[in-house]
């Protein structure tokens, strides 16, 4: 009965545990926008007061790019949340970015790693900012994850803060256990 039980729980988490298609380039895809007014649909002037002012940056990991709505009203009215300048949010997909920096009126960068293959949409990380974004990458990380294999990205982005570019980076790290030896790396191309 153990061995029937043991066979049953191994079938099980092998079914679940499908590979996911990863995007192994470091070219994308890509997805990006510059802030709009969602009731007019006009670009929205970026503020211009760098000035001593101090840069706030939040990092939320909006669980399976599920529940979006909840996110933008988070991120709209828990302080000090309301008044960063840079946001990086994981576990994303292009049209919940889109939707969360039209919201708050951010600039956006996003780079899916993969798509995921329970939920069946991409997966990946996303820079937004009250700044201009100058500057944007994709930098595959050189491990991919045990059990499906999923490539972790980090999605990079040169923000200019008045006349200093500052450089953030928005990643989704795997736990040491999901973490293959460098000779499973998926290599850029």
């Amino acid at each position: 009965m153990t061995r029937l039980i043991s066979l049953l729980l191994l079938a099980f988490l092998t079914a679940s545990c499908r590979a996911v298609l990863n995007y192994p380039s470091a070219l994308g895809p890509r997805y990006a926008g510059a802030p709009v007014d969602v009731g007019a649909r006009h670009v929205v002037p970026l503020p211009v007061r760098a000035d001593g002012h101090l840069l706030r940056v939040v990092t939320y990991n909006v669980q399976w790019g599920k529940h979006i709505d909840r996110a933008i009203n988070v991120l709209k009215t828990r302080v000090p949340l309301p008044d960063a300048d840079i946001v990086v949010l994981q576990e994303m997909d292009a049209d919940g970015t889109r939707r969360i920096a039209d919201a708050l009126g951010m600039s956006w960068v996003y780079y899916p790693a993969a798509v995921h293959p329970k939920l069946g949409h991409d997966f990946g990380n996303a820079v937004l900012s009250r700044w201009p974004i100058v500057e944007d990458e994709k930098l595959v990380l050189p491990h991919i994850g045990g059990l499906r294999h999923a490539q972790r990205i980090a999605t990079a982005a040169t923000v200019l803060v008045g006349t200093v570019k500052v450089r953030v980076y928005s990643a989704h790290l795997g736990t040491p256990s999901d973490i293959r030896p460098r000779s499973g790396a998926i290599r850029p191309t």
